[in-house]
């Protein structure tokens, strides 16, 4: 079982010191931070009926746009699959299995400042095939995830 938080729980009623091992491992693979905030953790249990897996997912982060590319914050994403076959180096021997297909910064793990348009304070678009602005309405109804 992963030492993480229940899905019930959200970073506004978690406040600033909820913090995941694996989460952490990312976020100091991909920038200088020692420590992560909010950290929310959804996990379950299945048994595949065939050979093969597959999961689609949209990673989103309040620090979009403006902290993109920013040595301080760096919302990442990690998506853990562990159980019989896998010898991973994550809790569990968890394999993360939600990475960059191909990359222009180095490192394959999903972020802020992995995946973005670039900022005018903070460097060049990264990995930016991958970065939807939902803030330019571009695709009917705004989201943002604040």
């Amino acid at each position: 079982m992963h030492q993480g938080l229940s899905s019930t729980e959200r970073s506004g009623q978690i406040g600033s010191n909820a913090s995941d091992v694996d989460l952490l491992d990312i976020v100091q693979s991909v920038s200088p931070a020692s420590n992560i905030n909010d950290a929310i953790v959804i996990e379950f249990d299945f048994e595949p009926s065939g050979d093969s897996l597959s999961f689609n997912y949209c990673f989103a982060s309040e620090e979009y746009p403006e902290y993109a590319n920013n040595p301080t914050y760096n919302d990442v994403f990690g998506f853990f699959i562990s159980g019989p076959g896998f010898n991973g180096p994550y809790t569990n021997n968890a394999t993360n299995i939600a990475l960059i297909p191909t990359t222009t910064t180095g490192s394959n793990n999903v972020s802020i400042n992995n995946i973005n348009n670039g900022t005018t304070n903070n460097g060049p678009c990264r990995n930016c095939v991958y970065y939807v602005d939902n803030t330019s309405n571009t695709y009917g109804n705004s989201v943002t995830f604040n």
